[in-house]
């Protein structure tokens, strides 16, 4: 049947039908006797006709059955739109009584994909540890260039821990940092000693769901969270918080172990396909191929590679590059299988000015990134557009059409 959205890039033909995405696009009658106008079926003792009829896997694809008893009456049936039209050129009710002619209502095809959703688990290692090799003497209120010895050896992101803190008996909040010296704030009312080649702990601002205060401590056992789903990915067919609803299409969450124990680790290394799926333990993808059974899987993970966690944290420059990494998918369009959600950098702390009037969420982003498993690109615009511009929640009739023609996510 003819689609019955309006827009063109959903429907391009108007009213003229065989809109379908499926094959084939009629559906198929079965159980019965093919003729000239589709298929015959004898009665039963109680004067019933039974027939079988098998729509297309494409969700918002739409079919009507028409039936009589009168084969040339039954062929003589056209389409307008979505109303099928007699010999007579009259409309064909679906309450049928005594027509010549019956409909059944318009069946339209929804489908599930069925996600499954892990977490890392508890954060560790997300600091560095060492000893300052020279005495030092800290006035209150002022600050000092410290020269440090990390241990194991290495040279530290430049300005990674502005925010954080270093501890050296006391805390003193990181203003700065090299390769190897960190500037820090002496912010109590006493003179700090630090003695030579004295031990400390540097950690940077993270804190995924700002629970730590003034006392940073990067998370340091706490469990790494659920990608969230509120209002973006509930399993019902309400597009206020279902975003796939208008693609026919409802998430349900009955596969996998659903478990927050996978591995941690502080930042992606790469974002080479066989590298994060060697992050995932996605139970159900022997099927992440399977055309009749949609799956997905959803890692709630800590950050992206070095270069895109928002470490430091800056003021936005307008720059889409300079933005952090809120989530990515493994591979791309149609080979990915799954998501990560970056539950660091989705925190209010970390996202772009005016967030909280926007679209913006780690709910929000799990929906965006599931949209580019189905196909959808940043230039859809609307919930696909990246975190830094989006103004719009819903997908666009492109990313719509996406959804509705791929053979699976």
């Amino acid at each position: 049947m003819d689609d019955p959205a309006t827009d063109t890039t959903i429907d391009p033909n108007g009213t003229t039908g065989d809109d379908n995405n499926g094959n084939p696009r009629a559906g198929t009658l079965s159980a019965c006797l093919p003729t000239a106008n589709g298929c015959s079926a004898l009665t039963n003792a109680s004067g019933i006709a039974t027939v079988e009829f098998t729509v297309t896997r494409q969700p918002g694809d739409n079919f009507a059955i028409a039936a009589g008893v009168i084969p040339a009456q039954v062929g003589a049936v056209t389409m307008n739109g979505i109303d099928l039209i007699n010999g007579n050129e009259q409309v064909i009710p679906t309450s049928c009584s005594t027509e010549p002619v019956c409909r059944s209502q318009m069946l339209t095809v929804w489908r599930r994909f069925h996600i499954e959703v892990d977490s890392m688990r508890e954060s560790d290692g997300n600091f560095v540890l060492g000893t300052i090799p020279d005495e030092r003497t800290i006035p209150a209120g002022r600050q000092a260039t410290l020269e440090v010895n990390p241990s194991p050896a290495q040279q530290l992101e430049v300005n990674r821990f502005i925010g954080g803190r270093l501890v050296v008996g006391n805390s003193l909040s990181v203003i700065s940092n090299t390769t190897d010296t960190v500037t820090v704030q002496n912010n109590t009312r006493r003179t700090i000693y630090i003695p030579a080649v004295a031990q400390f702990q540097l950690y940077d601002d993270d804190d995924f769901n700002d629970d730590d205060g003034t006392m940073l401590n990067v998370d340091t056992s706490e469990n790494i969270s659920m990608p969230q789903i509120a209002g973006y990915l509930e399993a019902n067919d309400d597009r206020n918080t279902n975003v796939f609803a208008d693609a026919y299409v409802r998430p349900v969450y009955d596969i996998g172990d659903n478990n927050d124990n996978t591995q941690f680790t502080v930042n992606l290394l790469n974002n080479e396909t066989n590298y994060m799926r060697s992050l995932f333990d996605f139970d159900s993808n022997i099927n992440e191929a399977d055309t009749e059974f949609w799956t997905i899987y959803l890692l709630g993970a800590y950050q992206d590679i070095v270069e895109d966690d928002g470490d430091p944290h800056e003021p936005e420059t307008g720059n889409p590059d300079d933005a952090p990494s809120y989530g990515i998918i493994d591979s791309v369009y149609p080979n990915a299988q799954g998501a990560f959600v970056f539950l660091e950098v989705g925190r209010p702390r970390e996202y772009p000015l005016g967030y909280a009037t926007r679209p913006v969420s780690r709910a929000a982003t799990a929906g965006h990134e599931i949209g580019h498993l189905f196909g959808g690109e940043h230039d859809d615009e609307g919930l696909m557009t990246p975190t830094r511009d989006r103004t719009e929640k819903w997908f666009r009739p492109i990313t719509l059409r996406r959804i509705r023609i791929a053979p699976n996510p």
